[in-house]
């Protein structure tokens, strides 16, 4: 994947840094950034931009 231009990673370090604050402070699951990869039910491992899970466990 390209490296995107600044203003856009300006907008998604922002993106990441609110939800992380919200995620913090609403205590009921976990923020994740651009890293972290989930195994779906089909096999596959995808990666986001941004996400949030309630009550997340990894299994």
């Amino acid at each position: 994947m390209p490296s995107a231009f600044s203003d856009t990673g300006n907008r998604n370090f922002n993106l990441a840094v609110q939800l992380g604050i919200w995620a913090e402070l609403d205590g009921t699951g976990l923020g994740f950034d651009s890293s972290a990869g989930f195994t779906l039910p089909n096999g596959v491992t995808r990666c986001q931009g941004v996400g949030w899970a309630n009550g997340y466990k990894s299994w």
